[in-house]
Parts: C-alpha cells; sequence; structure tokens
C-alpha cells in the first residue's frame, strides 16, 4: 500500500495507538511492558518493536499515564 502511516494514525481516536517509529504504530492494548533503558516496547505475543530515539521520552511518558508495563 502507498500510503504512510501517518494516514492511518491520524483518523484514530486520540490515544488509542502509539506511534514508535516511522515504521510502528502499534494499539496501546497489546503493549505489555517498557523497557525503560532499551528503545523497546515488549508487546503481549512476545514481540519487541523498536521505539525511535526522539520519540523514546514521549512514548515512556504516554505509557506511564495509561500505567502500561510499571
Amino acid at each position: 500500500m502507498a500510503l504512510t502511516i501517518k494516514r492511518f494514525h491520524d483518523p484514530m481516536p486520540p490515544g488509542a495507538f502509539l506511534r514508535l517509529h516511522r515504521k510502528h504504530l502499534v494499539n496501546r492494548g497489546y503493549v505489555a511492558t517498557n523497557q525503560p533503558d532499551e528503545y523497546w516496547q515488549r508487546l503481549t505475543n512476545g514481540d519487541r518493536v523498536a521505539v525511535a530515539r526522539r520519540r523514546a521520552e514521549t512514548v515512556l511518558r504516554e505509557t506511564k499515564l495509561v500505567g502500561i508495563g510499571y
């Protein structure tokens, strides 16, 4: 598909998905844990998804607000 992730992310309900990386848009309900010392998010299915260095602080703050993984 020749669309950017931003085209999918913008119409979604606010706060429903996390933009972790330019290639990764993740449903908050599937984030299992934070890895605060690394740039990774662990998902409920066991996968690890990279978090962009520029987005790491924002992602960590947003996941703490909803109590994911801590």
